[in-house]
């Protein structure tokens, strides 16, 4: 007789589901074979599970079948059975192993990830965590967590060597790497959604997209493409840079840099800018509006001397989209 698997679609993680849903609108249909292979790739699913992963899909009207094509998912209705799920404490198991069963419940349920940050020897692990309200990953260390067991662990089970445990099983979990984290070449994440700047298409934003900051503004498709922002209908921005910068070739430069700003897959060009000018010139009028277009929370503000002569420095550059500072320090830069 064939082997049979009951599955509960509130234990399936959500990231197989949702890479599956972005093929899905890109295309209008995925075969179910495709499917199936996204299920069981880095997962520990079989394709016997995976059957019945879409069995049980199909049953409680979560995803609609047409002979050998997934036609729709229903990532909402998927997301909150995936919510709804609460870990099956066991008060007689070990503090250890149900720290570790813990562990495995939130990075699988709960959207918690260990994520290795740099390499060799300067390598280390930090937990980070999924905000469902701004569909972006940040660095959480156990605040999440903490917050989660206390929710939802029996009280007697709450106390600092649990804590203590379910740490240590979170950052020897098998990480993904910072590398891992973030958009895809060509893609700025707004408030609406995903926008590709080659095809000026959107996007849902989904946790499997690893999103580190979304720019604060909509996108809403122009008529005509405008590589100018004196055609932006922002008549008082061309004035004041008219004025603050003359020389038609320096404010072009100035534009290209705003742009690099929204390069958050790439640094190839390695350039930084530095404004030089009397008091009052527009430097800083300059500095805080592009500061808003990008995001203040998407912004650090940390002087040359504390790039080059601290180690995390450099680690804020790679998380946020910009750096900017608007005074230089006197302190001499040691590397």
């Amino acid at each position: 007789m064939p082997k049979t698997v009951e599955v509960d679609p509130s234990n399936v993680p959500l990231e197989p589901i949702e890479k599956a849903n972005k093929i899905l609108q890109q295309k209008n249909s995925l075969p179910l074979a495709k499917f199936k292979e996204i299920l069981t790739e880095n997962t520990p699913f079989s394709q016997t599970t995976a059957k019945a992963i879409i069995q049980a899909f199909n049953d409680q009207g979560l995803i609609e079948v047409n002979k050998q094509s997934l036609k729709t998912l229903r990532m909402q209705e998927i997301k909150r059975k995936v919510d709804s799920q609460e870990f099956d404490a066991d008060s007689d198991m070990p503090v250890a192993e149900q720290a570790s069963y813990f562990a495995d419940y939130l990075i699988e349920h709960r959207r918690i990830k260990p994520v290795e940050i740099g390499e060799g020897s300067e390598s280390r692990v930090q937990i980070w965590s999924y905000d469902e309200t701004k569909g972006t990953w940040h660095k959480d260390g156990m605040k999440k967590p903490k917050r989660i067991a206390k929710s939802e662990l029996p009280r007697r089970m709450f106390n600092t060597n649990f804590i203590n445990q379910l740490e240590n099983n979170l950052e020897s979990s098998i990480p993904i790497q910072f590398s891992e984290m973030g958009l895809q070449r060509d893609k700025i994440p707004l408030n609406n959604g995903i926008l590709d700047v080659k095809t000026l298409e959107l996007e849902d934003i989904n946790q499997s997209d690893y999103v580190l900051n979304r720019i604060p503004v909509d996108f809403n498709q122009p008529e005509n493409f405008v590589d100018s922002y004196e055609n932006l209908g922002c008549p008082k921005w061309g004035e004041f840079l008219k004025e603050s910068v003359p020389d038609e070739q320096q404010r072009k430069k100035l534009q290209e840099f705003v742009g690099y700003t929204l390069m958050h897959w790439s640094t190839k060009y390695e350039k930084a800018l530095m404004l030089l000018g009397p008091t009052d010139s527009g430097k800083g009028v300059f500095l805080n509006t592009v500061e808003h277009l990008i995001g203040p929370k998407n912004v650090c503000n940390h002087g040359l001397q504390y790039l080059a002569n601290k180690m995390w420095g450099r680690q804020d550059l790679a998380s946020n989209m910009a750096n900017i500072r608007h005074d230089l320090d006197t302190e001499l830069i040691s590397k």
